[in-house]
C-alpha cells in the first residue's frame, strides 16, 4: 500500500500517563492501530489538566489539550484542518477519532468545548467518530447543559461506536440518535497468553485452598467497596468457604487531588472494623510482593498498584471470582469486567447497560446497587455451584472474550473509518 493510499488519524483522548481508563483504553486501542498498515496516525491529541510527561518517543506524537481551555480546543481544530488538507492534496484524507466520558470536556459553568470542535470537523467534512464510555440515562438529573450537549455532538458526528448493544436503543431513545450512525465495536480486551496456570500460580503465592477474590480498578467514590467489603465479612461468618479478596489499586487521581488517600485508608478501616483481617501494602512496584507475606494470616490484601499487562494476566489467572461494584448505572463500557472475560472467569458486577447486556452471553452476573443482600446471595450462588458448572461459566466468559480482542476491535474502526472516507 502506497503512502496516500493510507488513511490519517487523528486521536482525541486522555493519554497514559494520566491514570484513567479512558486513557488505558486509548493506550490498547491505539497499539492495535499501529499494527493496521492502512492507516497513519498523524497525531495524538492528550487532554490534560496540567502538563504530563509521556513515555520515550511518544512525546512527538502527542500534542496537549488543556481540557479546561477553550482556546486549546479551537488550536486543535486549527491543527487538524492544516492536516487534513496536507492529507488531501496528497490524495487520501484525514479521520478523527473523539473519546470521552461524560463530562470530561466540561468547564464549571456547563460549557463543553468539544461540541465546537466537532462541529467544525463536520463543517469542513473531516469524518469523525465519537466512542463515549458513559451514556446518561437521566441526563436532567446532572443538570440542564448535559442532554443538550450530547444532542450536539450526536448532530455533528458521522459515527457513534456503542461498545454495548443497549447503548443503541439508548442514544436514539434518549438523544435523537439515528440508528445508522450508531455501531455496536465491543470493548476491547488483550489476547490472553496462557502462560500462567491457577493452580500453580496459587501455590506460588501461598494460596492453595484459597478462593481468590479480584477486585480491580481504582479507588473512587464512583465504586461501592463498602457494601462489598461488608458482605465478605458475613460470608466469613457463614464459615463455609475460604475466601481471600485481591484489591490491587491506586486512589483515583482526581480523588487523591481532592481528599489524599482518605478514601482508600476509610475502606482499609471498615474491612477491619467488620471483622476481616486486611494486608496493607503501600507503594506496591508489582503483584509480586504478595509472595513476601504469609496470606494464610490475610482475608483481604490491599495493594497501591496500578497495574500493568504482565500483573494485570497473573491477577486474572490466580482469581476465582472478579467483583466489579460500579455505582455508575448509566456504565456503557467497564475495563474491569472486560478484564474478567480476558482472563475467563466468573464476574459479579453491579447492574448497568454494560453488565446487563454481557450476562445474557457470558459467565457475568449482577446484583443491585448498595444491597448487600444481593451481594451475598449473589456470592453463594456462584460459589456453591460445582466444579463442572464453574468450567461452564468460564467457559461462557471465554468465548465472549474470543471476539473481543483489540487488534480485531481497532481493525474494526478502521474498516469504519475507510468506509465513511470513501463512500460516506
Amino acid at each position: 500500500m502506497t503512502e496516500n493510499q493510507r488513511i490519517g488519524l487523528a486521536t482525541i483522548s486522555t493519554e497514559l500517563p494520566r491514570k484513567c481508563g479512558i486513557a488505558t483504553f486509548n493506550h490498547h486501542l491505539l497499539k492495535g492501530v499501529y499494527e493496521d498498515n492502512r492507516v497513519k496516525v498523524h497525531r495524538r491529541y492528550s487532554i490534560v489538566k496540567e502538563p504530563l510527561e509521556y513515555a520515550v518517543g511518544e512525546k512527538d506524537r502527542i500534542r496537549e489539550i488543556n481540557q479546561n481551555n477553550n482556546v486549546s480546543w479551537g488550536k486543535v481544530l486549527q491543527d487538524i484542518s492544516q492536516e487534513a488538507q496536507h492529507w488531501r492534496d496528497a490524495g487520501s484524507d484525514l479521520g478523527v477519532i473523539i473519546q470521552f466520558e461524560y463530562g470530561i470536556f466540561r468547564d464549571k459553568n456547563g460549557r463543553d468545548f468539544s461540541v465546537n470542535l466537532v462541529k467544525g470537523l463536520r463543517q469542513r467534512n473531516i469524518k469523525n467518530i465519537l466512542i463515549p464510555h458513559t451514556i446518561l440515562d437521566n441526563p436532567d438529573e446532572y443538570g440542564p447543559n448535559y442532554k443538550p450537549i450530547m444532542q450536539e455532538l450526536v448532530k455533528s458526528t458521522d459515527q457513534i461506536i456503542c461498545l454495548t448493544p443497549s447503548a443503541i436503543d439508548l442514544l436514539e431513545d434518549v438523544y435523537g440518535a439515528p440508528r445508522e450512525i450508531t455501531k455496536f465495536i465491543p470493548h476491547g480486551i488483550n489476547k490472553p497468553t496462557r502462560r500462567f496456570n491457577r493452580d500453580e500460580l496459587k501455590k506460588e503465592f501461598g494460596l492453595e485452598g484459597r478462593v481468590v477474590e479480584l477486585i480491580g480498578g481504582f479507588f473512587s467514590d464512583g465504586k461501592d467497596f463498602k457494601t462489598v467489603l461488608k458482605t465478605q465479612a458475613r460470608i466469613k461468618q457463614d464459615k463455609k468457604y475460604n475466601i481471600i479478596t485481591i484489591i490491587p489499586g491506586i486512589t483515583h487521581p482526581d480523588i487523591k487531588e481532592r481528599a489524599g488517600e482518605s478514601y482508600r485508608e476509610s475502606m482499609i478501616n471498615l474491612a477491619r472494623k467488620q471483622g476481616l483481617s486486611v494486608l496493607d501494602l503501600r507503594n506496591s512496584q508489582s503483584l509480586d510482593v504478595l509472595k513476601q507475606h504469609d496470606l494464610k494470616k490475610y482475608d483481604a490484601a490491599f495493594l497501591d498498584l496500578f497495574s500493568d499487562d504482565n500483573d494485570s494476566e497473573k491477577l486474572n489467572t490466580l482469581s476465582d471470582v472478579r467483583k466489579v461494584p460500579n455505582n455508575g448505572k448509566s456504565q456503557i463500557s467497564s475495563g474491569e469486567i472486560a478484564k474478567g472475560l480476558e482472563g475467563g472467569r466468573i464476574v459479579l458486577a453491579t447492574e448497568n447497560y454494560y453488565s446487563r447486556d454481557l450476562a445474557k452471553i457470558s459467565g457475568v452476573f449482577t446484583v443491585k446497587h448498595g444491597d448487600s443482600e444481593s451481594w451475598y446471595d449473589c456470592e453463594n450462588f456462584v460459589l456453591s455451584r460445582n466444579p463442572q458448572e464453574k468450567r461452564e461459566l468460564e467457559r461462557a466468559s471465554a468465548t465472549v472474550a474470543s471476539t473481543m480482542y483489540w487488534r480485531d476491535k481497532s481493525r474494526d474502526i478502521i474498516n469504519l473509518f475507510e468506509t465513511l472516507i470513501h463512500y460516506g
